[in-house]
């Protein structure tokens, strides 16, 4: 079995960037959703069955 090394902590992978890429996309949609609606953070959040920190992030 071959060992590969592992990536500098520094160093970030390709799939990394497009994943940061579509966590912004998704963020921008819900927010434009959400105030769409008229709902706030809080029940958006409740209505979708997370927390507000874990929306909001």
């Amino acid at each position: 079995m071959t060992e590969h090394p592992a990536p500098a902590p520094d160093s970030a992978a390709p799939d990394d960037s497009d994943d940061k890429a579509l966590e912004r996309i998704i963020a921008v949609r819900a927010r434009e959703y959400r105030q769409a609606a008229g709902l706030s953070v809080g029940d958006m959040a409740q209505r979708v069955g997370i927390s507000k920190a874990m929306l909001s992030k």
